[in-house]
This record gives structure tokens, sequence and C-alpha cells, in this order.
């Protein structure tokens, strides 16, 4: 399992809550995780809802459709209350 950042690697989600985080297909013109980064490594993610909530942290792509997110390495974790 190695570190691996890589540019324009962006997949939809329809996960909620906590922990593994299912992937739901690549955005047009980006790379998916498993292209981009590959199978059992580490990367940077950010995460962001239709609500503007949003967490960044590191991952493991754990296989071809999802993110194990490794929650005690969190770097950030803001949710925005709109009012």
């Amino acid at each position: 399992m190695a570190l691996v950042v890589n540019d324009r690697v962006k997949e939809t989600s329809t996960t909620t809550g906590t922990g593994t985080f299912s992937l739901a297909g690549v955005v047009s013109g980006f790379e998916t995780f498993v292209a981009g980064i590959g199978n059992s490594n580490t990367t940077y993610y950010a995460i962001v809802n239709s609500n503007g909530e949003f967490e960044v942290g590191l991952g493991t792509v754990t296989d071809a459709a999802q993110i194990h997110l490794l929650e005690l390495q969190l770097y950030h974790h803001l949710i925005v209350i709109l009012r």
C-alpha cells in the first residue's frame, strides 16, 4: 500500500454515514479512483454534498468501487449548517 496523489480523479457516490465509502461512477472528464490511485493504495480525499457539508482526509481504495476512510487520520472535518 503506497500513498498516491493524482490529478483529475473524481467519482460520484450516494453513501451516507461513516465507514466504507461506495463509489457510484466516474465524472465525465476524470479518472476513477482505481485507475488514478490504484487498488489498495492510500490517497487524500475530499467529499462534499449538495448542502455544502464537506470532509477531507486520508483513505484507502479497497476495491473497484469503494474507499475505506481512515477515520483516525482525518485532517479536517467541518459541517456547515445552512440557515
